[in-house]
């Protein structure tokens, strides 16, 4: 499986220390520990592999044709519009959304409710973009990214953007991100705070004008 990362400045500096409690206050530092931190994950197994792409360099019309526009940004999968992404250094408790996500394409699959999975794919049929705002050290945030994700992989009308929001405050004064995780669904409706799959899904048809998925009779 190939991971996508574009960055600025590809030259490795120092080993990125998951979940270190002071990430690096220079913008041009974190792509580039990043780049070292997924090189150390990639090396971990023959299956996987890493192209590390410059937006300003050889990744510039490639980032530009998938609207990249802030780095780092992390794609996943053979995917090539860019459907699963992580924008931002996955540190503390977000290198767990990256494992898992590895681990659910590999696996050909998310760990989602059969029927969820169902009504994704029977219920979307027009472009959905999800926007996942969350911070390291969040304990809830995980939850949200890996549902997002989760989404995207059984349905390609959907896009899922994970954000880590402490390292761009450009969008998160965009997206008037004051708690996380908040989850933004085409630009148009918004919820702060875990829920469960089932009501996740059911606010993207809300906002596209679906009706919602009933919990199966036991």
């Amino acid at each position: 499986m190939t991971i996508r990362l574009f960055t600025r400045d590809q030259a490795p500096r120092k080993l990125f220390l998951i979940g270190q409690p002071d990430p690096p206050t220079d913008a041009n530092e974190i792509p580039r520990l990043v780049c070292d931190l997924l090189t150390e994950f990639v090396a971990m197994s023959p299956k996987l592999n890493l192209e590390v792409l410059d937006i300003d360099g050889d990744g510039a019309e490639e980032a530009r044709r998938l609207g990249i526009d802030h780095v780092p940004t992390i794609l996943f999968g053979a995917d090539q519009g860019g459907r699963v992404r992580f924008t931002g250094a996955p540190a503390g408790n977000e290198f767990g959304t990256v494992t898992e996500t590895v681990e659910a394409l590999s696996a050909g699959g998310p760990h989602l409710a059969g029927d969820l999975i169902e009504a994704a794919k029977a219920n979307i049929a027009e472009p959905v973009t999800l926007k996942v705002f969350v911070t390291p050290t969040c304990p809830h945030c995980p939850r949200m990214a890996r549902a997002a994700h989760a989404f995207a992989m059984v349905n390609d009308q959907i896009k899922a953007e994970i954000v880590e929001v402490q390292e761009f405050p450009d969008i998160t004064q965009a997206y008037g991100v004051m708690g996380v995780p908040k989850v933004v669904i085409n630009d148009q409706a918004e919820f702060v705070g875990a829920v469960p799959d089932r009501t996740f899904l059911n606010a993207i048809l809300e906002t596209i004008g679906k009706p919602p998925v009933e919990p199966s009779a036991s």
